[in-house]
């Protein structure tokens, strides 16, 4: 990092996310002003009127339009070009669908990477760097070796997870099936058109997914109370039909939720994600015990953390990537709420960030009821599109959920 971005030994999270930022956006000005430079032949940036961009400002959005011109014209020239080859050469189409399966490949290979303990994208990048040089300094590698190594390695990984989600889909049918009931095309997935109206723009999340939700507005917005958005999210949901297990802290009220959702009060899971282990010993005998449930509502990623972790990006990391782990392990969507923003906490990854509460109270969404003074819940319908916690459901009597049967 440049001298300009230099931070203070002490510098806060928020310090070193805005830093990087602005490291970034002055890098990526650099690059364009760079490509400009070699597309002109290093001749003047023309505004409308013909003459040279003087304004700093102004020169900056032109160079990015031209810089987005100029891009948008080569991606249309290389598509038409690998279009053109594809369809005149079959040996070419051949390895462009060898190059789609590879990449393919990667992702599965990334994606499965991330869920091992002491795994992180730091980690991760060195494999790839490493093995594609190690690829790129062995250009004579034998065919027949490689299609031993396809038969060995890749074959019997995809086989083996092949038979794993076969198993995990016939032990969560009944989460699958309820999910698909609420589906007008009986798609098992979980619709979020329920929380439209509190900002969430993602239409639908399969199983195994999971998002990270900030719900804290802007400064001097109108936000949302401790627990309300969390709260508002979970009644929706419950409205729309599907059944969530819920951890409840100081800011929820469980009183507010009925007896048929599985509640685990906040002693239970603090410091849950101290490992991979403990998160298992919180959730899993509360899934044991509700088939149906395809949500998991945390209220809290700094208290999954638990208070004697240092509150740093790579534990947050480390806690998001333990849950994640265990939702898609599980097949269950998992909704984490975090303090901040988006901008604040970087590290967490794509996310849903909510209106604020003065934003939602605008919005009118069809199938919508509002209570004055109370969140909007969704209209009954048939077509609605670590450190181990102190107790687990095994040894505190019970899974933690409030009585009643199961919804």
């Amino acid at each position: 990092m440049s001298e300009e971005f230099k931070l203070p030994p002490e510098a806060t999270p928020e310090q070193v996310a805005q830093a990087h930022k602005d490291f970034r956006t002055k890098a990526d000005l650099e690059q364009m002003l760079k490509e400009v430079r070699e597309l002109t032949a290093g001749k003047d940036i023309l505004g409308p009127d013909g003459k040279p961009v003087q304004d700093a400002e102004e020169r900056r959005r032109m160079i990015e339009a031209k810089a987005k011109e100029y891009r948008a014209a080569k991606v249309k020239e290389l598509g038409m070009r690998m279009h053109e080859l594809s369809t005149n050469s079959s040996d070419f189409a051949s390895c462009l669908g060898l190059l789609r399966e590879a990449h393919c490949l990667t992702y599965l290979a990334f994606s499965e990477m991330s869920t091992f303990e002491g795994v992180d994208d730091e980690l991760i990048g060195f494999c790839n760097e490493f093995l594609a040089q190690a690829v790129r300094q062995d250009p004579n590698d034998q065919l027949n070796d490689l299609i031993r190594r396809i038969k060995r390695n890749v074959m019997t990984f995809l086989y083996r997870k092949k038979v794993h989600y076969e198993k995990l889909m016939k032990k969560r049918k009944a989460a699958f099936d309820a999910a698909a009931e609420l589906h007008p095309n009986r798609a098992p997935v979980v619709q979020l058109g329920c929380l439209h109206d509190m900002g969430c723009d993602i239409p639908l999340l399969p199983f195994g997914a999971a998002k990270t939700v900030f719900s804290y507005p802007p400064k001097g917005a109108i936000g949302f109370e401790p627990g309300e958005a969390f709260m508002g999210v979970l009644s929706r949901l419950r409205h729309a039909g599907y059944l969530p297990i819920v951890l409840v802290d100081e800011d929820t009220d469980p009183l507010e939720l009925d007896s048929a959702t599985p509640v685990l009060p906040e002693k239970w899971w603090t410091g849950a994600c101290a490992s991979k282990q403990s998160l298992d010993d919180v959730l899993n005998p509360v899934l044991e015990k509700h088939e149906k449930v395809q949500v998991l509502m945390v209220p809290s990623i700094d208290k999954m953390i638990g208070p004697e972790k240092e509150k740093t990006p790579k534990n947050f990391q480390q806690a998001l990537l333990r849950i994640v782990s265990w939702c898609l392990n599980n097949q269950v969507v998992g909704l984490i709420f975090s303090e901040g923003s988006p901008e604040a906490r970087p590290w967490l990854g794509p996310s849903i960030t909510l209106r604020t509460k003065e934003e939602a109270s605008n919005v009118v969404a069809g199938n919508f009821v509002r209570d004055e003074g109370k969140p909007a819940v969704d209209s009954a319908g048939p077509d609605r599109s670590g450190q181990a916690a102190e107790g687990s459901g095994q040894d505190k009597g019970g899974s933690g959920e409030q009585d009643g049967k199961e919804g």
